[in-house]
């Protein structure tokens, strides 16, 4: 008698069967990684389906959706990929601030990504040595051209002065008052950049503030063609014209400049990159693809974040009227009536600071970080993460956790004062990012955001357009930005 007539004689052909499954099954969780739970999906499509339904703008929304009902870790299958959403104070926390634990790079090889950097990275979407040296250059450069000192104040108080003219001639007039903040914000970019600053009606320049708008209400990342890269091959894609207009201008200042390029006369910060580029031992970073994408960068870091963020400052003024009067209250004692605020008044403003912030916090300019990718297997909160996938780390759940802010819907800058009315320091309010690939005009924007806002509060009083009810809703493109809405703005007669 044989074994098997002996095995079979006792073991029928069903109990065979389930002992190789559970068998494959013990394979299979014990070789494979744990992966965190999520909405299922399609073969192939994954999640796209479920991703198309997100109405525009309203991309925010779907990831609180995600993360209250699969928790802190969730996996969105983004067509044969892998996309990690990360939310609340303690992920996001341990995800951005461990170094060398595989979450540092950008996910370049996305088809979006990939197109826009061909001939350069330069510092948002570039990875490794190359990214650490370019981050280097361009943070000692905007250092030595007075980023976070008394000189980038001088051009700051200058716009200031650009922009309060502009008012004075509209005042008692229903206005946008985000037309003016861009011009502003980005003409102290440009003095950065290349030199000098644009007349508010040069046609070049108003083409390039409103290219600007345009491009931060796109969002390229969840775009179906980064999931299925062969939907480029499909009729229909148009070229985008504000991307033309954005980068024919930057391509004409860089041309000037190399025209013009004196290594004994440095200026602004694209000569600095040309001199720099002609002194390097390795002159594979200092392309001419890797200024223009370099320059393009510090556009998006400098620019329209900053100008919505005031935007979204000053609706909430006019739907806040009595914590105005007390940001104007406060700036009347410390400053005086009439005079210009500076930055070395910024720490005698306590409430003047714990209000911008308040609306950071609030308003979540980014509600998420621009994409990580994984560079391997990484073990984040018990699950894995699995290698070339994308991470999306969720601010927005970080400012309005439960579990570090009473009441995160409600708008209060006593949120960022202690029991003294002294500014205090919350952990979980990271507008600019954290770790290796915090945000690097975050000195700039803080200066901007401050000088700005308690100098034209200081000037003008801001008021609702026949009595309006405020909408504080946003639109989530590349940034979060205001619902347009109009704003009477009049003067104050004793602080002119």
């Amino acid at each position: 008698m044989s074994v098997t007539y002996f095995i079979v004689s006792f073991v029928d052909i069903q109990t065979l069967f389930i002992f190789f499954i559970v068998i494959l099954l013990c394979y299979y969780i014990f070789t494979h990684p744990k992966l965190p739970p999520g909405p299922p999906g399609w073969p192939i499509i994954g999640n796209l389906p479920l991703m198309n339904r997100i109405k525009p703008g309203k991309r925010y929304l779907f990831y609180k959706e995600m993360s209250e009902k699969y928790g802190s870790i969730c996996r969105i299958r983004f067509g044969i990929r892998n996309m990690f959403l990360i939310s609340g104070y303690d992920m996001v926390h341990e995800a951005l601030s461990n170094v060398g634990n595989g979450l540092e790079n950008r996910p370049n090889w996305l088809y979006t990504i990939e197109k826009s950097t061909k001939n350069g990275k330069g510092i948002i979407f570039a990875n490794g040595k190359e990214w650490k040296d370019v981050r280097r250059m361009a943070l000692v450069t905007l250092r030595d051209f007075g980023v976070g000192k008394l000189t980038i104040e001088e051009r700051i108080i200058e716009e200031f002065q650009a922009v309060k003219g502009e008012l004075l001639k509209v005042t008692g007039k229903p206005i946008r008052m985000k037309y003016f903040l861009i011009r502003a914000v980005t003409n102290v970019i440009c003095s950065i950049l290349f030199g000098n600053r644009f007349d508010y009606n040069d046609p070049k320049y108003k083409g390039l503030v409103n290219a600007l708008e345009d491009y931060f209400k796109t969002e390229n990342t969840s775009s179906p063609i980064n999931a299925l890269p062969w939907l480029r091959f499909l009729p229909g894609r148009k070229q985008v014209r504000f991307l033309y207009i954005f980068f024919s201008f930057v391509s004409e200042q860089i041309k000037e400049h190399e025209d013009k390029f004196d290594k004994d006369d440095i200026k602004d910060f694209v000569d600095v990159y040309l001199k720099t580029r002609e002194t390097a031992d390795d002159k594979s970073m200092f392309t001419a693809g890797n200024i223009f994408r370099l320059i393009i960068d510090l556009f998006a870091a400098g620019t329209d974040t900053t100008a919505n963020t005031l935007d979204w400052i000053i609706l909430h003024m006019i739907g806040y009227p009595d914590i105005l009067q007390k940001c104007q209250e406060e700036v009347d004692k410390v400053v005086g009536k009439g005079n210009v605020v500076h930055l070395v008044h910024r720490p005698h403003l306590p409430y003047v600071q714990a209000t911008i912030q308040e609306v950071q916090r609030i308003c979540n300019i980014s509600p998420t970080t621009i994409p990580h990718g994984t560079v391997r297997d990484t073990s984040l909160g018990g699950y894995t993460l699995t290698k070339d996938s994308i991470v999306i780390m969720n601010l927005m759940s970080v400012h309005t956790d439960p579990k570090y802010w009473e009441d995160p819907e409600i708008f209060r800058p006593e949120n960022f004062l202690d029991e003294n009315g002294k500014l205090k320091r919350r952990k979980a309010f990271m507008p600019f990012g954290i770790g290796a690939r915090e945000c690097i005009g975050e000195s700039l924007a803080k200066s901007e955001l401050f000088l700005f806002f308690s100098n034209l509060i200081n000037t003008f009083n801001f008021s609702r357009v026949n009595g309006k009810k405020v909408d504080f809703d946003g639109f989530h493109g590349k940034s979060f930005v205001p619902k347009q809405y109009e704003v009477v703005v009049t003067p104050i007669p004793e602080n002119l």
